[in-house]
């Protein structure tokens, strides 16, 4: 028989780096996103904590801070990596790495995750991933059956990105797609698509005229008046989408 086991673990990708690697948290270049050290098989994903109690939700279920909790200002976003414990003479393995870099307290790290993707294939264009500025804090050895490792402490900084996606090396635009218009009182929705991904609730909506149409950042559009009014859409590290003519008329 098959075997059907999902191996849940070995599609949790970490990728860490100095913090100054990143030169632009506003929009990460993918050359930028690259340059970090792939250093999954050096985390012990079953006691890794980052993100998930900062988002203050009762069903937690990815490490992703979905919830946005950085966004929204929570105080105790953050957590905690536990990595594995190298041999003494392992000089240059993921194990090597991470531990070094998360050993040390007071170091600035960039930290990238992506989850549903095996974690040994590289960082690339169009895939999602959460970015995070972080400063390690105290160090945890604990003892397993396998042998040790250690969990630090990490405490999110100033620049959080998450859900972003990583742009290709030559910009490319967002897609605007939906509503064209209708009549004043009514409303309708636009998507927006970035490489292949919905990022609907994530771009930054434009209106030309918001007396004719008003539109809200989940990308419904609300008919205020009669005229046409042009969208477009914004997302960090694309180019802005074409506009999107909305037709209003009179009921």
């Amino acid at each position: 028989m098959a075997n059907d086991k999902i191996l849940s673990n070995k599609n949790v990708g970490w990728f860490i780096g100095p913090d100054t690697t990143i030169a632009s948290w506003a929009a990460p270049t993918l050359a930028q996103l690259q340059a970090l050290v792939n250093v999954s098989a050096g985390i012990r994903i079953a006691g890794t904590d980052f993100g998930i109690q900062a988002s203050e939700q009762t069903d937690d279920r990815s490490f992703a801070d979905e919830a946005g909790a950085q966004t929204l200002g929570y105080a105790n976003f953050g957590g905690n990596v536990s990595s594995f414990v190298p041999t003494n003479d392992d000089t240059s393995s993921a194990e090597r790495v991470a531990h070094n870099a998360f050993k040390r307290p007071r170091t600035r790290l960039a930290v990238c995750q992506r989850f549903g993707i095996a974690q040994g294939l590289a960082l690339a264009a169009g895939q999602e991933v959460s970015v995070f500025r972080i400063i390690t804090d105290a160090e945890n050895v604990e003892r397993r059956q396998t042998g040790y490792s250690t969990t630090t402490e990490l405490k999110a900084q100033d620049d959080n990105l998450v859900n972003y996606i990583i742009p290709p090396a030559a910009a490319v635009a967002v897609t605007l797609a939906g509503t064209s218009g209708g009549v004043v009182g009514g409303a309708g929705l636009l998507s927006a698509l970035y490489q292949g991904q919905a990022v609907t609730a994530g771009v930054t909506y434009t209106s030309s005229n918001t007396a004719v149409a008003d539109v809200y950042s989940n990308g419904v559009v609300v008919y205020k008046s009669a005229g046409t009014a042009n969208i477009t859409a914004t997302y960090p590290g694309a180019l802005v989408s074409t506009a999107k003519a909305i037709t209003v008329t009179a009921s």
